[in-house]
């Protein structure tokens, strides 16, 4: 996050570690309760998706012009999800997060009460954690699984925490 590489102290690593995981967890934890049995649930996703998308273009294009002095054609890249700029990557992940709960909101709901299905899904999201990001140059599908051409939160990996949250949620366990 800080290119200039300044001295890490314990709290940097701690909240380097803990606040994407929380915040997905989070995530997982309030989806269940602010989308289901509402009928107009994948509309309200997908705004939520599109304002969450529209933060990230304007943080975006703050970063490219403010702090990386890119120009028209890197803008055209972010837009496209081609190039994800610096101080913004985690808003691209968190929109597409509303995205794919479009489709598996409900297959979400019903795997959760499944405590064995859950486990092996939860366990495949942590499998992702071992995939060579060095295999990754689309920034697009390293919103989904991880790259090292930008600071990546792999919607899949940290899936695994949205799906805590989600289990959480549904089997009042809080």
């Amino acid at each position: 996050f800080f290119p200039n590489g300044p001295i890490e102290t314990p709290f940097t690593v701690f909240v380097g570690l803990t606040s994407f995981p929380g915040f997905m967890f989070c995530l997982g934890y309030v989806f269940p309760i602010a989308y289901s049995n509402k009928k107009d649930a994948e509309k309200r996703m997908f705004m939520g998706f599109i304002k969450t998308l529209l933060a990230f273009y304007v943080s975006g294009t703050f970063s490219l012009l403010l702090i990386q002095k890119a120009g028209f054609i890197n803008i055209v890249d972010m837009i496209l999800i081609r190039n994800i700029p610096g101080y913004s990557e985690f808003i691209v992940s968190f929109a597409f997060v509303y995205l794919v709960n479009i489709f598996l909101f409900k297959p979400i709901k019903k795997l959760v009460q499944n405590k064995i299905k859950f486990i092996i899904v939860a366990i495949l999201c942590l499998a992702f954690t071992g995939f060579n990001y060095g295999t990754v140059i689309n920034d697009f599908f390293g919103v989904f699984v991880g790259t090292y051409r930008f600071s990546s939160f792999p919607i899949i990996q940290y899936g695994f925490y949205f799906l805590i949250g989600f289990y959480v949620s549904e089997h009042k366990i809080f």
